[in-house]
């Protein structure tokens, strides 16, 4: 099974040390419903959008995997348009380090 989806641990890893994680927006990207931690999580508070602000929990959402191995999500800036595929190590890396 380990040879068929060699990426599979690295969907359900958890941080070993039990480290603390670190949660930025990325509001700055265009995306103000969603936030990523340091450990690779993407997490998604749209919802129906008659739904109240203060109402919308955040859930976690599960990535999908190129060939490659690298992980994605699909995003959304607005109800309206279209999804847009985004690597999970890029979104970390514009969260954490910034736009270069």
């Amino acid at each position: 099974m380990e040879k068929d989806r060699p990426y599979s641990k690295r969907l359900k890893m958890t941080s070993p040390d039990h480290e603390m994680v670190e949660y930025r927006s990325l509001e700055l990207l265009g995306f103000p419903d969603y936030k990523v931690g340091n450990d690779g999580t993407v997490w998604s508070r749209r919802g129906h959008t008659l739904q109240p602000e203060a109402t919308k929990k955040w859930k976690k959402l599960n990535p999908g995997a190129y060939r490659s191995g690298h992980l994605f999500v699909c995003l959304r800036k607005d109800h309206r348009e279209k999804s847009t595929l985004m690597a999970v190590h890029r979104l970390v890396l514009l969260a954490f380090v910034g736009v270069p």
